[in-house]
């Protein structure tokens, strides 16, 4: 936690004073100011990792300064204290998006313990957007021909909805990539993805992916709320096909909230599982069609 910086905004100088020793000692970077209009400005000139922010101040009081911060999208960790601390006090400040509410006197231990609880969740959460905006970049369908432009605009129409997604394409041509995209840029980017490579299964293997055993979840269960990728589905029997459509169905009737997503070399699936996946289909062009694109994939792989 050494090198963090913390602002403290009360009203109270031996609050400040006394914050500011022990943080210090702690090796915390620190500064405090008296009221939430002068933290705001700190915060807007300067990147703090966490506040710790009084409900009672003058002028705006700690949850009208905490909800504008929010409003600005301005991003510490905020730890709210006061003397005077209610159960409806500590409510709207959590819904307000503070970490966790301590009451004055403060105690050394409990202090130090929320600051490192909110530091570490606020750290998550960077972590976490970090990624996501990796996924995006990762997932990016590079190219400026006209058949790259038109499957920019066939993904970002997918994106949008929830039904299920067919896409067809030739080994090589992306497929795996158009899918993540698709999650990435969905409404629910931060969900599970979860793929199954069709063509490394048997059709026996087929339930026990799915549904998982005893000591293992099954595929289905882990893809809750988020995207499922059945890669390569037309690599399975007919009657598989049928079956796992039948799975689909009543997977979506039981607990909706999954979105499927499949691909395949050829739309030729089994009628059920066809009818199933007739929701968005997308083609995807071979690389030989859009030849122009090689110049920046190649620098893109470099």
């Amino acid at each position: 936690m050494a090198g963090q910086r913390i602002l403290v905004v009360d009203d109270e100088p031996g609050v400040r004073s006394a914050l500011e020793g022990i943080l210090g000692d702690e090796g915390f970077e620190v500064e405090s100011v008296d009221s939430g209009e002068l933290g705001l400005e700190r915060l807007a000139d300067a990147d703090f990792d966490a506040v710790l922010l009084d409900v009672w101040l003058p002028g705006a009081d700690g949850l009208e300064t905490l909800q504008r911060l929010r409003e600005r999208n301005l991003g510490p960790a905020v730890v709210m204290i006061s003397g005077h601390g209610t159960i409806d006090t500590a409510v709207r400040a959590t819904k307000l998006g503070a970490f966790d509410f301590i009451e004055k006197p403060l105690s050394l231990e409990r202090t130090l313990l929320v600051l490192r609880n909110a530091l570490r969740q606020r750290k998550l959460e960077r972590m976490n957007t970090r990624l996501l905006e990796q996924l995006s970049r990762d997932t990016e369908i590079t190219g400026n021909s006209e058949h790259a432009r038109d499957l920019r605009r066939a993904v970002e129409v997918a994106a949008k909805s929830d039904v299920p997604v067919f896409l067809v394409g030739a080994h090589g041509s992306g497929r795996e990539t158009v899918a993540r995209r698709i999650h990435a840029t969905s409404q629910r980017p931060d969900a599970p993805f979860v793929e199954i490579p069709c063509a490394a299964l048997d059709d026996a293997g087929v339930d026990a992916v799915l549904f998982g055993s005893t000591e293992v979840r099954g595929r289905i269960d882990l893809a809750a709320g988020g995207s499922l990728f059945l890669g390569e589905i037309d690599r399975l029997s007919k009657a598989t096909q049928q079956r796992v459509a039948g799975v689909l169905e009543d997977r979506a009737r039981q607990a909706p909230g999954i979105r499927t997503l499949a691909s395949a070399s050829t739309p030729n699936l089994a009628p059920d599982l066809a009818r199933y996946l007739d929701g968005i289909r997308i083609d995807i062009p071979s690389l030989r069609r859009r030849a122009e694109d090689i110049p920046m994939l190649a620098e893109r792989f470099m």
